[in-house]
């Protein structure tokens, strides 16, 4: 038991100090939009913020420039409409955040001479939770926030592509990394949910994501 332990440790050890530092922890922000199926919706104008990343990747494979990693990855799909045009009062926000937990599995393809990596990118996810912040229709000029995670298909899997440029500082190795992902499932499920204000259904709609990233490998 002993000699497996002092096994395993240095086997971590190894892959922590590794010259190839297989792990590759990221931190960044990303930006949605929501694509709904009825014009009129999609010409509502949503507003840019965007949110937080959090995503730690390992490398399981390398042949010649061709890498595969797998990860996991924290973020929110999220949107917002300024309702001050609509008679609301100074920073009166409708909101809709879905908060997801991600598996990305990359292949990158390495261009060695300007240390640039291109990304295809696979993503199932599931949505822990989803919540809006919307008018109430109980109280005039109010808001409501409510969770709708069980109206929402919580299975999503998204598609992408991406660039990662790689720099070393002080010794260590860090990258730049930007993906653009579409999302190949709608979010909201289909029929007519009730809830305490009454029937109602969702207008069926995708996302996209653009993120940012900042990484750092160990």
């Amino acid at each position: 038991m002993k000699s497996l332990s002092i096994f395993a440790f240095l086997l971590f050890a190894s892959l922590l100090y590794s010259q190839e530092k297989p792990f590759q922890a990221e931190i960044g922000l990303n930006h949605s939009w929501f694509i709904y199926k009825i014009d009129a919706v999609n010409n509502v104008k949503a507003e840019f913020k965007p949110q937080i990343i959090l995503g730690l990747n390992y490398t399981f494979y390398t042949f010649d420039n061709f890498a595969l990693k797998g990860g996991i990855k924290y973020h929110d799909l999220y949107r917002y409409i300024n309702m001050e045009p609509y008679g609301y009062g100074n920073g009166a926000l409708s909101t809709f955040d879905n908060y997801l937990l991600s598996v990305p599995i990359q292949i990158n393809y390495n261009i060695k001479i300007i240390n640039t990596s291109a990304i295809i990118n696979i993503e199932p996810s599931y949505i822990l939770k989803s919540k809006t912040k919307t008018p109430s229709f109980i109280v005039p000029m109010n808001f409501e926030t409510k969770d709708v995670s069980n109206e929402m298909n919580r299975l999503q899997l998204a598609i992408g592509i991406g660039l990662e440029y790689d720099f070393n500082l002080y010794n260590q190795r860090f990258g730049i990394k930007s993906i653009y992902n579409y999302m190949m499932t709608n979010i909201p499920k289909k029929g007519v949910f009730t809830d305490a204000t009454g029937a109602h259904s969702w207008a069926e709609f995708n996302t996209t994501e653009l993120n940012l990233l900042l990484t750092y490998y160990f």
